[in-house]
């Protein structure tokens, strides 16, 4: 495990990838969401959706990763410590885009929570709509802060991300899953975490374009893409044990197989390909190809010349998402 890392310049200190993350975001992008809050037309408030992005109270979600510290954590691995200055409008909007998208997530598949607070969907599917298309606004609006020349490829590369991201919500409508024979799943599974998971995998090469290491962005898109199924694992398992989270998990407040009820999950999909096993004997499996995920993305980022405490800080991001022994006692 990695030694402890100043995570803020200003004594802080932690072992933790995603403590450096929640503090980065508190430190350099939240005071961008929040300066955006006003009254439109005198009376509707954008703090409504920008809520959305702010970390919340429990350790789970605080311990979540935020796309725009991940951005500026890669631009610092790749160009040093200082190679991140005034990327604060990227980030922040990568922030607001991703939760756009986990908003209309939230009315795709009825999620009434989400990190354990209420959904702008819980109030209806019209507010949600709506707070999801203010956050895609707000990112517009932050983006135009941004007086660089580095502009216009950030936003074709956001803007490719989040297509990508339309198209895989696209394939994961139980209507396309309909279509997709039995033994084409586990194929179509990993097309649709391609697609849905693409602006929170767009940190990596955004952060290499940012430091002018275009050459890197296909190598480190491909790490990304690849180990972030990781996680996709995780919440198809947390979906049907009944638990949440990725780098620290805790009891899901939604019903067990809240996901696997409208589409297929991973466990679905392998319990039919094994006879209609059970899904927990499906762990030992979810395990193997969480480790055999890890090796990989470790592997090829060695092959990187990284700063050294935001590489350990990357090591960390890498190594700690992981599957509990039993999911009766999380560690």
């Amino acid at each position: 495990m990695a030694t402890e890392i100043d995570v803020s310049g200003c004594g802080k200190r932690s072992h933790s990838c995603a403590a450096w993350s929640l503090d980065c975001f508190e430190r350099r992008i939240q005071p961008l969401l929040r300066a955006e809050s006003r009254s439109l037309l005198g009376e509707v408030p954008s703090s409504t959706w920008l809520t959305t992005c702010e970390p919340g109270n429990s350790a789970a979600v605080r311990h979540r990763l935020f796309p725009g510290s991940l951005l500026i954590l890669w631009a610092e691995a790749l160009g040093g410590t200082g190679a991140s200055e005034g990327i604060e409008p990227v980030a922040a909007a990568l922030e607001c885009l991703h939760n756009a998208s986990l908003v209309h997530d939230d009315i795709l598949d009825s999620h009434q929570e989400r990190r354990r607070q209420p959904t702008l969907y819980s109030s209806g599917a019209p507010f949600a709509l709506l707070g999801g298309d203010g956050l895609m606004a707000v990112a517009f609006r932050l983006l135009g802060l941004l007086s660089d020349p580095r502009l216009t490829g950030c936003l074709a590369r956001i803007g490719y991300a989040a297509e990508n991201v339309v198209a895989g919500q696209w394939l994961d409508e139980p209507a396309t899953w309909a279509a997709v024979a039995e033994g084409e799943r586990e194929a179509h599974w990993l097309r649709v975490c391609r697609g849905k998971l693409a602006l929170g995998n767009a940190w990596g090469p955004l952060g290499a374009f940012w430091t002018g290491n275009e050459e890197l962005e296909a190598d480190i898109a491909e790490i990304l893409e690849q180990f972030s199924v990781v996680s996709q694992i995780i919440n198809d398992f947390g979906d049907t044990f009944g638990w949440a989270g990725y780098h620290e998990l805790v009891r899901d407040s939604r019903p067990q197989q809240h996901e696997a009820h409208q589409k297929p999950t991973l466990p679905a999909i392998w319990a039919a390909c094994a006879n209609d096993a059970e899904p927990e004997l499906s762990l030992a499996p979810a395990r193997t190809e969480i480790a055999r995920r890890r090796a990989a993305a470790l592997e090829a980022l060695a092959k990187f010349d990284l700063e050294p405490s935001r590489r350990q800080l990357l090591l960390d991001f890498f190594t700690t998402p992981e599957l509990p022994e039993q999911w009766d006692s999380p560690s």
